[in-house]
């Protein structure tokens, strides 16, 4: 399924390559477009500086997830937090469905949305645990990331520079776990760490 959408600032078209877009970045003027739910333009987002780097992978190149599910690049984030960069790239497989791929500081998971089904506990800190529909998380991580940069098309609203709240961990099958706060959502992404060679790229 796509769809032909034109950009707020510069006029220029832009196709949709799935109906769960909610962000894309112009290409030809490098402004983030945000979309409402029927996938109209909605809000102009900020200008984002172009960059010779988006990490280990680009909009565009395809793999095939354990050899059984053909996918392709769609979107990249880039975050920083005190000094350090890690890259989540939004995978599109044949069938429709997403997949966010992350790869930090050379390790490499591909993690699924899975829907919330109940509130995020107040003030959890690293090496605690909490319960996430029904898994029980050691918390690894907790923080606050900036979007240092966007590329392509993004399934959920955010602009460049938005500042993003996140919870990592594990549970005790060694899922991988990261829920992420911005400032009208709260996502869950659920996934297992990945060779590069698991991924056909």
């Amino acid at each position: 399924m796509t769809k032909a959408i034109t950009c707020m600032k510069c006029g220029a078209p832009l196709q949709l390559t799935n109906p769960d877009v909610r962000t894309i970045k112009c290409e030809f003027c490098d402004v983030i477009n945000q979309l409402d739910i029927e996938q109209n333009p909605a809000k102009m987002g900020k200008f984002v500086p172009k960059k010779a780097s988006t990490g280990p992978l680009k909009v565009g190149m395809k793999g095939n997830f354990r050899g059984q599910q053909p996918f392709t690049v769609s979107g990249v984030l880039e975050y920083s937090e005190d000094g350090d960069t890690w890259y989540e790239y939004m995978c599109e497989f044949s069938d429709g469905t997403l997949g966010w791929l992350q790869y930090d500081d050379g390790d490499w998971t591909m993690y699924f949305k899975k829907r919330l089904k109940s509130p995020v506990p107040p003030c959890v800190r690293s090496n605690s645990r909490i319960n996430v529909n029904g898994m029980s998380v050691t918390v690894e991580e907790v923080g606050t990331a900036r979007i240092t940069h966007v590329e392509g098309q993004i399934p959920f609203a955010v602009d460049y520079e938005d500042d993003i709240d996140y919870i990592d961990g594990w549970t005790e099958d060694d899922k991988a776990i990261s829920i992420e706060m911005a400032e009208d959502e709260v996502e869950l992404f659920v996934g297992r760490e990945v060779s590069r060679g698991m991924l056909g790229l």
